[in-house]
């Protein structure tokens, strides 16, 4: 017996124009003059005045200015653009089983499945710039049964069973680049496994993944059942015994990149969110 099954989705995923707020051009430069709401600057920043305020570029960060390649700008109404990227999966399944019954007072089955694919997610983990950041998610689980009917005469059967079965799912980055040493930070990333760093402005955009990969979740399962039944007068006696292996191993980035949230929580009275970033 076989059987085999495939399904392909071609779908794009979405963010609506104007959900998110992008600084202008001018705002890109750290010239506030023009913005309807006007951030205070910590002394010796302001290249402007009070009344214009226009950070000065000695006090730009490098690292806010790399990630603003990733944002969109706005159109001529100020408003931010519809962005779209493609979030297609794929998946395959495969199923083959074999009965043979040619061996004296022995019935065997041997049963193979698998299943993979895989599923492209360019905004996950809140992320709202396509082309930062996102994940590519894929599985892969294979189970494999073999069985053994045994007839030891009319009254006693017993049936044995070897079973394998292992899971991967794994997650990686969409796109490679974007990490904190690409973005000019000196600082070093929390661990071995980490995806671009995440920037959360509050109120206009966010940037990046939070806890959503990469990771690598392996299990695994392997073991032997083993039942004898005993039919005596009116009773049917089972006896038998199983012993099962179980590993797991994870391995996860969490947010070793860092989490940076800029919430008008300046030291400075007055100042704003895309200001302190």
């Amino acid at each position: 017996f076989l059987s085999y099954e495939q399904l392909i989705l071609r779908q794009p995923e979405v963010v609506n124009a104007g959900s998110i707020i992008v600084p202008s051009d001018l705002e890109r430069k750290g010239d506030f003059s023009q913005s309807a709401v006007k951030p205070k600057l910590p002394a010796g920043t302001n290249c402007g005045t009070t009344a214009a305020p226009v950070i000065c570029p000695a006090a730009l960060d490098p690292v806010a200015q790399n990630l603003l390649q990733y944002v969109p700008h706005a159109d001529s109404a100020g408003v931010a653009p519809q962005q779209s990227a493609p979030a297609n999966s794929n998946s395959y399944q495969g199923l083959a089983r074999i009965d043979y019954n040619g061996l004296n007072r022995h019935s065997l089955e041997l049963m193979y499945f698998n299943t993979q694919g895989n599923s492209v997610d360019p905004l996950a983990g809140g992320n709202d710039l396509i082309g930062y950041s996102g994940m590519i998610d894929t599985e892969n689980q294979t189970n494999a049964v073999l069985a053994d009917n045994w007839t030891i005469n009319y009254r006693t059967v017993n049936s044995a069973r070897l079973f394998y079965t292992l899971n991967k799912y794994l997650i990686d980055n969409l796109h490679q680049g974007q990490f904190l040493a690409d973005l000019g930070s000196e600082a070093p990333e929390g661990g071995s496994v980490y995806s671009p760093p995440q920037f959360v402005v509050n109120g206009d955009f966010t940037a990046g993944p939070s806890g959503a990969g990469p990771s690598t979740d392996i299990q695994g399962s392997m073991g032997v059942i083993d039942t004898g039944t005993l039919n005596r007068g009116s009773h049917s006696l089972k006896i038998g015994g199983s012993f099962v292996w179980n590993k797991y191993n994870a391995d996860s980035g969490n947010v070793s990149a860092g989490h940076f949230g800029f919430a008008n929580n300046s030291s400075v009275s007055g100042g704003t969110a895309l200001g302190d970033f």
